[in-house]
C-alpha cells in the first residue's frame, strides 16, 4: 500500500500484475516451444541452473534441500515430480519438453526409444545464443536420431577432442 500512494489505478493495476507474475525461479521460457526443435528439460534445467550462476548438480542439490518432496538429483527418477515443482517454481508449463506424456506408450512399445546420455548438434550449439541459451533439444535425446536435419551433421554424445560424455 505504502509503494502504490500517489500512484494512478493505471499504475496499481499495473504493478499488481507484474506482482502475481512474480515466481519463485526465474520464469525462463522454453526455446523453441511447440516445434520439433523444443527445449528439453534437461536443458531447460541446465539453462535455469545457468540463470542462477549454479552447475546443474548444485542447484538441483539446492532443489532438494529445500523441496518438500525431496526431488532427486538424478533427472530420470522422478521426474513427473521434479517437472510439477519446476512448473510450479517458474510458472511454466514445461511438459511439451519431456516424453511424460508418452509415458505409458514407450514403456509398453518402444523400450530404449530415449538414450541415457546426452546428446548434441554441434552445429545447433554453435548457432545458439552465447549466454547460454541453448543447452538441449528434445529431439537430440532419441537414441534413433543419429543425424541433425537442420545441418546434415552427426548428433554427438562424446567430445570429440577428448571423448567425455
Amino acid at each position: 500500500e505504502y509503494l502504490d500512494r500517489g500512484r494512478s489505478q493505471a499504475e496499481r493495476a499495473a504493478r499488481s500484475e507484474v506482482m502475481n507474475r512474480w515466481t519463485l525461479l526465474p520464469p525462463l521460457r522454453l526455446i523453441d516451444a511447440g516445434t520439433s526443435e523444443i527445449e528439453s528439460f534437461s536443458g531447460y534445467m541446465n539453462r535455469l541452473a545457468w540463470t542462477n550462476c549454479d552447475t546443474l548438480q548444485c542447484f538441483v542439490s539446492k532443489l532438494r534441500s529445500t523441496s518438500r518432496s525431496r526431488a532427486r538429483a538424478n533427472l530420470g527418477e522422478n521426474s513427473s515430480r521434479l517437472l510439477s515443482e519446476i512448473e510450479r517454481a517458474t510458472g511454466q508449463d514445461l511438459c511439451g519438453s519431456t516424453l511424460l506424456k508418452l509415458d505409458n506408450v514407450l514403456h509398453q512399445r518402444c523400450a530404449g526409444v530415449a538414450g541415457t546420455n546426452r546428446r548434441w548438434c554441434p552445429l545447433c550449439l554453435l548457432e545458439a545464443d552465447p549466454e547460454g541459451a541453448l543447452s538441449g533439444r528434445l529431439i537430440w535425446g532419441f537414441k534413433h536420431y543419429k543425424r541433425c536435419y537442420k545441418h546434415g551433421v552427426e548428433i554427438r554424445s562424446s567430445c570429440i577432442n577428448c571423448g567425455n560424455k
